[in-house]
């Protein structure tokens, strides 16, 4: 049996101080403005070096669809991390379902148990009495 963890719906909020903010000129069509204005903004998260440049047409707007990208982009692959974790723990407990993942074998023929985790044999009928 897998227990799932609840689901987190709280936004990931970035530490600015792990942020690096640029502004630059925007490149494209837009004649006087563009070449004026410092609206293009690239924010680039420090620890992960993960960068995303967007180009809007002010600097606020840039700035915040920027930061917003950035703090998907960490969240998905702080989520990602963490699924990779959880699938692993959770397959060495589940196991897989194959024979070789048996604890004991009971074999009434021959009346005996016998533990695949210790090495032991018993006898079965014993064994079922709890006189072992």
């Amino acid at each position: 049996m897998a227990v799932l963890e609840p689901l987190d719906f709280e936004d990931h909020v970035l530490d600015m101080k792990d942020v690096e903010l640029k502004d630059q000129r925007g490149t494209g069509p837009g004649g006087q403005h563009r070449n004026t204005t410092n609206s293009c903004i690239v924010a680039t998260h420090l620890p992960t070096k993960i960068s995303v440049r967007i180009d809007e047409r002010s600097q606020y707007q840039s700035k915040r669809i920027a930061l917003a990208i950035l703090a998907q982009k960490i969240a998905d692959i702080q989520k990602e991390t963490k699924t990779i974790a959880r699938d692993k723990t959770r397959k060495l407990q589940v196991g897989t379902g194959q024979r070789a993942d048996k604890i004991r074998t009971y074999r009434t023929q021959d009346d005996r148990v016998t533990d695949h985790r210790t090495g032991q044999t018993w006898n079965l009928r014993k064994w079922m009495k709890g006189e072992w």
